[in-house]
């Protein structure tokens, strides 16, 4: 082919259009000039050492070469003459591919775009190579037609890697591929002039480049099979062929924030916001006194409100894209929204972990978790089965008495116990999804202040038909000034607690209700809120501007799944509610078996988050989506988007609980309660001229009156050294950013000197450099050893040698010079030993010594 590839049309015709402010009016940029480009135009025929002219700007230097016979020139859909490589195995030494010779990647470069036009006559998932810069395993740029289910772009380098892949396989056909990397920064893949995936990265076009050659056609260096289809044009460019839209969009589908939003900063916290790069965006802010466009820094007024508008600006090839973001920061009073607590359990197969944990959202974000007390579990039960699952956080709003409640079950390493005047010995534990005779207790807490806890208490809430009683919830009834609790239960037509038959045809779970004010004497069992026929579960309420939203999971309907409805009914508990379906399957499609749905609102605006319990595998724990519309009133509006890995930070183990919006008072008390009281100081010495080697981990020490005392090892992230640091002798400080431990929104007041790890780096003198060796010879026939020191630095030295007989001392020895010292034995032989050798001069030491082998003069 004659002309650059599709994939650059939109690059060099400049019509992207623009996002954001109107794009800056500009000459028409220069069309990129590549530094190899096959065309294959000039072929008629093809064998072993066939060239491939290059006509891009590297010029004949890069004439590609043909290996071994077999390879094809055929047409291409324009006309043009093309390479049809008919492919082999992988360990085939006859399968004919090209070598692309040393230079097309320059010393020290740090762009680079790999662009080609190939042909599939069929799909494979073999991880096929069209082409690579690159001579090795663990160095190279490529694509992938077809590799573990996918096709991708990749870098390596070593150790460090960077994969921008796209679910499925390349299908049959002709394709355009681009390979684009943003040295330092980031990896875009492109399929027909689409960007399908990018990835950020550290390396650079030459981290990636060969030092034998520069690259291959059709072969892979990890022995996959050779490629097999048709190369209509390839091109390597000095530089990043990216779309700026594409960088545009990668950039703000990066940013933590929108416009409008609201950053509330804690009068104890400092806070910062994540003002991402990508490809050189430069940011600006209305009032640098308040967000700082550089380092992101936010400075709330002392009191009120202030509004700033930051302004992201991104130019490339002649265009820009401009947006701004007005964002309202203060530092909220006592009483405010303020941060959420989410409580739950874990599911362990492996341990005893059906307990109750806490996770407190990282200040006021409600996208990323911590899990307090170091890990550990804030709350167990001995009563029951020991176990807990599911548990639900509620407070009565008129006496500000908190509750916790939750299911008594223990499904790992059953232990025998007493359930509702039934003895339960495991030997049918087996049997416990059915319920029968199991779980019929409720556990409750109660306390004043999140922090401490009562003593836990069993309330029987399953009647006699009912098997067990899962996944409580409760919810204040402001006309009643009561709270209305439902849990699911598996009802048995016949059989009755304690002989109820697990395998009864007939029983399915049903949701039920009733009602408390204190969970513990004052309850009435109400009746049956859900009844489809079918088992249904796991259900929640949430309550927003006057109406009801109810998910459950349909255990019966695979179609039904965890679904939503809504009502604006006072009654919403009672069977005979008319309730409206707003969405079913929710999670399926993404994640497959999914259980126990919780639902809670961002405080700051109008959104809301669902989370869904994915089980039953491998992966297991809370997957979130992000539901927006409820603020309109009209069902049809709402809309639920999966959130990717990147827009939230959750232990994966984190498993069905509740999540509860807090007041700026409740945060702090959880915060402090929970915060680090220290970590651990670490002491290093390196020698001048060499960087030191900081320790991995950090003792953390965690001190809380109701939960104990911890020091856990975590790891370090050190902030980057200066060379100038250790360049002479002296003393210096660096710091690091320990895992789990967080430096922007730890309580400063409290803890300033403990956000972040110090290491305190003594840095030595130089070693002086001395060359010692040690021999023996004979004199009278006694043994003598004879050590020679050449000061090998540039300053005088002075030397002592030290022997099992004797020491000698040499002052003053110049550099360069050599001196030597005689050790009598007095002996006829002695074994192999050593003389030991020290030295100092004006800046440096020297502690070594020389080995000599064993001598006999009899």
């Amino acid at each position: 082919m004659t002309t650059a590839t599709n994939a650059l049309a939109c690059l060099i015709a400049g019509t992207l259009l623009a996002v954001g402010l109107p794009a800056v009016a500009s000459a028409e940029p220069a069309e990129p000039v590549p530094v190899v480009h096959y065309t294959f135009d000039e072929l008629t025929s093809l064998g072993a050492g066939a060239t491939l002219a290059n006509t891009g700007s590297g010029g004949a230097a890069l004439d590609g070469v043909v290996s071994n016979t077999g390879a094809a020139v055929v047409a291409d859909e324009s006309g043009g003459s093309a390479v049809k490589f008919p492919g082999g195995a992988g360990a085939s030494t006859t399968a004919p591919f090209a070598t692309i010779p040393l230079g097309a990647v320059a010393a020290g470069q740090q762009d680079i775009t790999l662009t080609a036009r190939i042909k599939l006559d069929a799909t494979a998932n073999n991880c096929q190579w069209p082409f690579m810069i690159g001579e090795s395993r663990t160095k190279y740029l490529f694509a992938t037609t077809g590799c573990g289910s996918g096709t991708y772009g990749e870098a390596v380098d070593g150790s460090v890697r960077a994969t921008a892949r796209r679910a499925g396989v390349l299908g049959t056909g002709w394709h355009d591929l681009r390979v684009a990397l943003d040295g330092g920064s980031r990896l875009y893949y492109y399929i027909d002039d689409a960007l399908v995936a990018s990835t950020a990265t550290t390396l650079t076009a030459a981290d990636a480049a060969g030092s034998t050659r520069s690259g291959w056609l059709a072969k892979s260096p990890y022995g996959d099979a050779f490629f097999n289809g048709t190369i209509g044009d390839f091109a390597v460019y000095a530089e990043s062929l990216v779309d700026i839209d594409d960088t545009w969009s990668v950039f703000t589908s990066s940013l933590a924030f929108a416009d409008g939003d609201v950053v509330k900063v804690h009068p104890d916290e400092t806070r910062t916001l994540a003002l991402p790069t990508t490809g050189g965006v430069v940011w600006t802010s209305s009032d640098p006194g308040v967000i700082d466009p550089l380092t992101g820094a936010v400075t709330p007024p002392a009191e009120g409100v202030a509004t700033v508008t930051l302004s992201a600006t991104l130019a490339s090839g002649g265009e820009t894209r401009s947006a701004s973001y007005t964002l309202a920061t203060s530092r909220p009073a006592a009483g405010d929204p303020y941060g959420y607590l989410m409580v739950h359990f874990i599911e362990d197969a492996n341990g005893y972990a059906e307990k109750v944990y806490f996770d407190l959202s990282r200040g006021d974000d409600p996208t990323k978790w911590d899990r307090l007390n170091a890990g550990d579990p804030i709350l167990a039960s001995d009563l029951g089965s020991t176990g807990i699952r599911d548990p639900y956080l509620v407070q009565n709003p008129t006496t500000g008495a908190y509750y916790l409640m939750a299911t008594d079950l223990r499904v790992f390493g059953c232990q025998p116990f007493t359930t509702g005047g039934r003895e339960y010995d495991c030997s049918q534990h087996g049997s416990w999804p059915a319920g029968a005779n199991l779980s019929r207790e409720l556990v409750f807490w109660e306390s004043d202040d999140l922090v401490n806890w009562s003593e836990p208490w069993t309330l029987p809430i399953a009647q006699p038909d009912q098997g067990m009683a899962w996944a409580p919830e409760a919810t204040w009834d402001p006309l009643a000034e009561r709270f209305v609790m439902y849990w699911s239960s598996k009802t048995y037509p016949t059989t009755r607690f304690p002989d109820q038959v697990a395998s009864e045809a007939g029983a399915y779970s049903k949701v039920q209700y009733g009602f408390t004010t204190d969970f513990r004497t004052d309850y009435t069992y109400g009746g049956v809120m859900i009844d489809k026929g079918r088992n249904v579960i796991d259900t929640t309420i949430y309550q927003y501007d006057g109406r009801t939203y109810r998910i459950s999971k349909d255990n019966g309907d695979a179609n039904v799944g965890i679904w939503m409805e809504a009502t604006d009914a006072p009654d919403w508990w009672l069977p005979t509610t008319t309730w409206t379906t707003v969405e079913t399957a929710i999670g399926k499609a993404d994640y497959g078996s999914v259980e126990g749905p919780l639902m809670f609102k961002d405080t700051n605006k109008d959104a809301w988050y669902v989370y869904v319990d994915q089980y039953g595998g491998s992966s297991q724990g809370y997957r979130p989506y992000r539901v927006t519309g409820l603020e309109t009133g009209d069902l049809d509006d709402i809309l639920f988007t999966k959130m990717s890995a990147s827009e939230f930070d959750m232990l994966s183990t984190t498993k069905h609980g509740v999540v509860r919006p807090l007041r700026l008072d409740e945060y702090t008390a959880l915060r402090k309660a929970d915060s680090v009281s220290s970590i651990a100081p670490v002491a290093v010495e390196t020698t001048a001229g060499e960087a030191p080697a900081l320790p991995e981990t950090a003792t953390v020490s965690y001190e809380d009156a109701r939960f104990g005392a911890a020091r856990i090892e975590r790891a370090v992230t050190w902030d980057q050294i200066d060379p100038g640091a250790y360049a002479a002798e002296g003393t210096f400080t660096v710091t690091g950013v320990v895992e789990g431990v967080l430096p922007d929104q730890q309580f400063s007041a409290d803890h300033a000197e403990t956000l972040r790890a110090q290491a305190t780096v003594t840095v030595l003198p130089p070693p002086l450099t001395l060359e010692a060796v040690a021999s023996t010879r004979c004199v009278a026939g006694k043994v003598h050893i004879v050590a020679s020191i050449r000061n090998a630095d540039d300053e005088p030295a002075g030397i002592v040698v030290t022997s099992l007989y004797g020491a000698k001392t040499v002052t003053g020895l110049a550099p360069g010079s050599t001196a030597s010292v005689v050790f009598t034995t007095r002996q006829t032989a002695v074994p192999a030993g050593e003389v030991a050798v020290g030295g100092t001069s004006a800046s440096g030491e020297y502690d070594g010594g020389a080995a000599h082998a064993a001598a006999s003069c009899g």
